[in-house]
């Protein structure tokens, strides 16, 4: 299950990747209903990513920070 185009991720002076929401600037947050493993955010209540299990969302969201300490600079 995807990572959402509002997801973004700010890498920080110390190498830490920071998931966050888009339009609102806040970090996203853990959530999870009945079938889904959600990141959330909690300012404006936009899912930024869904997957079936914790697991997937581990391994996706890994990768991706991955890329984002590879390509971003520190802010």
């Amino acid at each position: 299950m995807p990572i959402h185009g509002l997801l973004m991720g700010v890498l920080d002076a110390y190498g830490h990747v920071t998931l966050m929401c888009r339009d609102c600037n806040t970090p996203a947050e853990d959530a999870k209903t009945a079938e889904t493993i959600l990141k959330l955010c909690p300012q404006c209540g936009m899912p930024l990513g869904e997957w079936a299990t914790e697991t997937e969302r581990n391994s996706e969201l890994r990768k991706w920070a991955e890329r984002i300490k590879r390509t971003a600079r520190p802010e």
